[in-house]
């Protein structure tokens, strides 16, 4: 195999071909039991290059977002989950 034919089928991040293939289908990201309580702390997770924090709501829904927060760019792992916010 080429170093060509290895990047093309081993890089994930950003604009990579097999990145955007790997992005269009279900990926676990983690085990449920890490996330097992309603209002646990955050879990951070990196899929594919990207950061991510894993959650469980108030109502024990789960959820999963970027890391950085849109505004200031904050670490979303260090917040707290309560009355599902």
């Amino acid at each position: 195999m080429t170093p060509e034919q290895n990047d093309l089928l081993c890089r994930v991040e950003g604009d990579a071909p097999m990145g955007k293939l790997m992005r269009q289908h279900w990926l676990p990201a983690c085990m449920i039991e890490e996330v097992a309580e309603p209002d646990c702390t955050p879990l951070r997770v990196r899929l594919l290059g990207e950061n991510i924090v894993v959650f469980r709501d108030t109502e024990g829904r789960v959820g999963a977002l970027k890391e950085a927060c849109p505004h200031r760019g904050a670490s979303l792992a260090f917040g707290r989950n309560e009355e599902c916010g």
